[in-house]
């Protein structure tokens, strides 16, 4: 990211906290940035949007839905502590600082604790409906694909992969959505950086993208994303997730191995959509070479699914 952007963040943030706070930036994209912020030796994280690049319904209900959750003993996520309006376009989020690291994928415990930190926050999130949420349906995930921005990336040959597959998922993921069954609040982008590991517990960070939709969804994301990353340790890494989220929800497992890998297709479909449904035009224009690289490797990890 070029410098005045960075610059943007920072001197949001500066203006924003007094000098008894020190901080290192986390994150920083046109939409948002995430800092760890230190006052008096005590942690939190502040994360900073811009709402001309973000959905605001999308941070409302963001914020609602760990404020309902504040106090819920063993909901596995940060606690929100505070919510600021810095300008008209400008909003803050305060939450609290979890200690850990990520799930590492060389560590069978590490990945066990994964997939159980999705069970158990689905335990909580399963069955719950709000009318504010955001809905990760199927069109939410297709429709990208009719826009002509988007298939400039492709070559014919990956825009026949993708629509491919496209028609096999769509009937199942809409019946999962007609029955009912196995649906709730979701985080839906749970890889590998948005769970903090410390010891035997797990946790989920950055609701940003939380809504209603099918609970194998964060799971099909969780394993999609660490074999397209990580594929010399897809096999081990896939296992243990599975073995960690059954653990939790043991009646699930039927339903998991019959059609995980509709899952697993639907995110590499929704990685390679990125360019129009998530990044903002500035970033888009200056990033076609990740583009074509996100589609590149998703199309390869369809194609040996």
């Amino acid at each position: 990211m070029k410098k005045d952007k960075v610059e943007k963040w920072t001197s949001i943030l500066k203006e924003f906290l007094d000098n008894s706070f020190s901080y290192k930036t986390l994150a920083n994209r046109p939409e948002a940035a995430t800092f760890l912020v230190i006052k008096d030796s005590q942690k939190s994280i502040l994360r900073l949007v811009d709402l001309a690049n973000y959905s605001k319904t999308q941070l409302q209900f963001e914020w609602n839905f760990l404020k309902k959750h504040k106090d819920t003993k063993g909901f596995p996520s940060q606690k929100p502590i505070n919510f600021f309006d810095i300008s008209e376009t400008i909003k803050g989020v305060q939450l609290s600082y979890v200690e850990g690291h990520h799930p590492r994928v060389n560590r069978k415990e590490d990945f066990f604790t994964y997939g159980s930190t999705l069970a158990k926050f689905h335990q909580f999130s399963k069955g719950q409906h709000y009318d504010d949420s955001p809905a990760w349906d199927i069109e939410r995930v297709i429709n990208p694909f009719s826009n002509p921005i988007l298939l400039d990336f492709f070559t014919e040959k990956q825009k026949s992969v993708a629509f491919h597959n496209i028609d096999k998922i769509s009937q199942k993921f809409k019946e999962y959505w007609q029955q009912n069954e196995w649906m709730g609040i979701i985080h839906s982008d749970t890889h590998k950086h948005n769970v903090i590991v410390n010891d035997n517990d797990g946790y989920l960070i950055d609701f940003g993208e939380c809504g209603k939709g099918i609970l194998f969804w964060d799971l099909g994301i969780a394993i999609a994303d660490t074999e397209m990353d990580y594929p010399k340790f897809a096999k081990h890494c896939r296992k243990n997730l599975l073995n960690g989220y059954l653990s939790v929800i043991p009646n699930a497992e039927q339903k998991i191995r019959n059609d995980i890998d509709f899952f697993t297709k639907m995110r590499a479909l929704e990685v390679m959509t990125w360019p129009v449904s998530s990044w903002t035009e500035e970033y888009r224009l200056e990033n076609a070479d990740e583009a074509r690289t996100n589609i590149e490797i998703c199309i390869s990890y369809l194609e040996k699914q």
